[in-house]
């Protein structure tokens, strides 16, 4: 993959985050919070969980180490976004930083107390990957609240982007 590939999947989750979470805007506190199920409990877990596997990645990405937040660290919307937004211009940042052929370089990090290694192309494919799967959870959520969830898919992304020429 080239770099402007990989930037490509980078700004895949800025559009769907901005897609996103105009939907979730008019939910009750209630709603935000209620236990729905899948993979995390509720909107706002599962939101929380797709921020923070952006922010360890990109932790990973520049050498580091992060935790997934708590969720009393971000505890509304108006929360969430600042912090998604900060954390998808941190990918974009790292990238801008990176030579060409940066997909072919293999970062190495600490997982669960295990020493891993993972090609950047890997780590930019998965992050993609977890964004769409769980905004198709959160699509899921909103559809049983009643409520109509934003058309995410990288389809939809592309189509949009062709038509901006």
């Amino acid at each position: 993959m080239t770099n402007a590939e990989l930037l490509d999947l980078i700004h895949y989750q800025d559009w769907a985050r901005e897609r996103s979470l105009p939907a979730l805007e008019p939910l009750t506190s209630e709603e935000w919070q209620r236990p729905l199920g899948g993979s995390f409990a509720s909107l706002h877990a599962t939101v929380l969980h797709i921020l923070g596997a952006q922010e360890i990645w990109g932790a990973r990405l520049r050498g580091g180490q992060k935790s997934f937040p708590a969720a009393g660290e971000v505890p509304d919307l108006a929360a969430m976004r600042t912090r998604w937004q900060a954390a998808i211009a941190g990918l974009r940042d790292w990238l801008a930083a990176q030579p060409e052929g940066a997909a072919g370089r293999v970062i190495a990090y600490t997982r669960q107390g295990q020493a891993v290694q993972t090609p950047v192309a890997a780590v930019m494919l998965q992050l993609s990957h977890h964004t769409a799967y769980h905004l198709g959870q959160v699509a899921h959520m909103l559809r049983q609240l009643g409520r109509t969830p934003a058309d995410t898919g990288y389809i939809s992304y592309q189509r949009q982007r062709a038509a901006a020429g």
